[in-house]
């Protein structure tokens, strides 16, 4: 028969050992999470970038400008040069 200190050793280090797994493996899963989340971040950024790209659009401003407050390109007395 072995001695209890030795099985008491033996079950201590056995839950050690799987706790330590565990650990590992939740810690992968989070990194995980956060790598997928980062990228979707990222994505979102690149839309948002190219969204904002396409509302300030030159041709836009200008369709609208026209359209709703009724805008017209200035005539020749009506610009200021300003040195």
């Amino acid at each position: 028969m072995f001695p209890w200190w030795a099985i008491t050793g033996v079950l201590c280090l056995s839950v050690l050992t799987v706790w330590l797994r565990l650990s590992g493996v939740q810690s992968t899963y989070e990194i995980h999470r956060f790598t997928k989340k980062k990228a979707e971040i990222i994505d979102q950024v690149s839309r948002s970038k190219v969204e904002l790209s396409a509302l300030k659009s030159p041709r836009r401003l200008q369709s609208i400008s026209s359209g709703a407050f009724e805008l017209t390109q200035p005539r020749v007395d009506q610009i200021i040069y300003i040195k």
